[in-house]
Order: C-alpha cells, then structure tokens, then sequence
C-alpha cells in the first residue's frame, strides 16, 4: 500500500466525527484505527485496515496509470453490535468520498464472523480503491 493511500485512509477516519463516536470514549480514540494490525492488547472497537491486492488495470490500447486496490477494513468489538456499528461508520466515512491524494473507494462489500483467539466479533468492509498509480511519483 502506497504512504499516500495509508495516510489519506488514516487521515480520513481519524477526522470523521461518526467513526470517533463508534470507537467510543477511550482515551485518543482516534488511535484505535491501525494500519495493517493493532498491537497486543488493544481496546475494543477499533479498526484495522490493510491493503488485500493491488492491480493495474491495464488496457488493450498500453499502459494506464490508474491502480485498482482492494482495501480491507476489519472492525472488531466486544460485542457484535459494536463492531457493526463501527463498520457502519467507516463505511460511512470512506463510501462516496475523494480521498486527500484523488483516491476514489468504491463497491463495497460486508463479512461478519467471531474471532475465538482474541474473543472480539469482526465485522469486515471491503472495496476497491482506485487511484493514479503515478501521481507524485517523480
């Protein structure tokens, strides 16, 4: 995952009231949003996000700068209505929206399970990023 798209979806959740509200009144709570894992021992809810693949979408006429990413966003929570309702928020946050760098989330899709080793419900939002994978590059 680019620094850029890291820190446009950081920035992006840290800055959206309904996510700061979801992850609840621990202190900071806009640090309970990590990119690519949470430490050992972190508070529920919080959020991780980690990119999945990333494609060229090449064409048949040649090269094409625009990236396709695929963007995992897995919610957990004490309780499954908490991480539901974190899930809700981020997607809130990130559906419809033009990221800092011109990054643009679309089709979105939603999983649900338990995790037994951490005993946190995980509810998963995922979608494709797609961005100008030759933007600021020099």
């Amino acid at each position: 995952m680019s620094d850029g798209l890291a820190e446009g979806i950081y920035a992006t959740l840290k800055a959206d009231a309904g996510v700061l509200v979801a992850l609840g009144p621990q202190e900071a709570s806009q640090y309970a949003i990590y990119p690519v894992r949470a430490p050992n021992g972190a508070l529920f809810p919080n959020v991780v996000f980690f990119q999945v693949t990333s494609s060229n979408n090449e064409p048949h006429t040649g090269p094409s700068p625009m990236d396709d990413t695929w963007m995992q966003f897995s919610c957990y929570g004490s309780t499954y209505e908490e991480a539901r309702n974190l899930r809700r928020a981020v997607r809130a946050a990130m559906e419809g929206k033009t990221l800092a760098g011109g990054e643009v989330p679309v089709d979105f899709t939603e999983r649900d399970q338990y995790v037994n080793e951490i005993d946190a419900f995980h509810c998963i939002l995922e979608c494709h990023v797609l961005h100008d994978a030759l933007a600021g590059a020099t």
